[in-house]
């Protein structure tokens, strides 16, 4: 009984742990997503904006880490679009198993002079088209 006692005390994986893993691959997960929408607006380069955005929403169909959370918004050599992207984390113990998403939203901005893509961060809107039990995470720690 002893030992029954510890498993189901001692060995219980912490739940703010698995938040903020998921936060941190949330994270890493916009960072990919900006270097990956970095590389398709350079490659379409001399194109013209409209060009650009159908190439990006065209690469980004049926990603699993990023979805487009809105409309973009082209203005002159720019196109700023809301992101959404989702983190995970879990961890099996017996007796227990933890799940943690965090959910990302930011805007990315592209340039579509110097290919440069930026990101800042944007509050989720509540049909952002991530888990419901997501914490939000932020671009910075």
């Amino acid at each position: 009984m002893a030992v029954l006692a510890l498993l189901s005390t001692g060995c219980a994986p912490d739940r703010r742990d698995m938040e903020r893993q998921a936060a941190t691959e949330a994270r890493s997960n916009a960072q990919a997503v900006q270097a990956w929408l970095g590389s398709v607006v350079q490659d379409e380069a001399g194109s013209t904006p409209e060009e650009v955005v159908d190439a990006l929403e065209q690469s980004l169909e049926g990603s699993t880490i990023a979805m487009w959370n809105g409309p973009g918004v082209t203005t002159g050599r720019t196109t700023t679009w809301p992101v959404a992207v989702v983190g995970s984390a879990s961890e099996s113990s017996f007796p227990s198993n933890v799940m943690a998403y965090a959910r990302l939203c930011f805007d990315a901005t592209f340039d579509h002079g110097s290919g440069a893509v930026t990101l800042s961060d944007i509050d989720c809107p509540a049909d952002a088209g991530t888990p419901d039990d997501a914490i939000d995470a932020d671009l910075e720690p």
